[in-house]
């Protein structure tokens, strides 16, 4: 059986955790930025149809919440 040496696993660790507490952060930052953006509409749901407007949709290379580097994108199941 073939073994990693342990400091290649720490930092292999290492570098999985600072990628995953990045997406939090961003995760954080949008679930902020949506809840100002709800914060005019606060008050009882009816179940009428609103008529407000939209607000223009922004690429995610325009809005820097959105935009998201693959190295920061892991996915764990590639990690197994």
């Amino acid at each position: 059986m073939h073994t990693f040496p342990t400091a290649e696993v720490d930092s292999y660790l290492r570098h999985i955790e600072e990628a995953a507490e990045s997406q939090a952060e961003q995760l954080r930052l949008l679930a902020v930025e949506a809840a100002r953006r709800r914060s005019p509409n606060v008050g009882p749901r009816m179940n009428t149809p609103t008529t407000k407007a939209h607000p223009p949709q922004t690429s995610a290379c325009e809005h820097p919440h959105l935009a998201m580097d693959t190295a920061s994108e892991l996915n764990v199941a590639h990690i197994v």
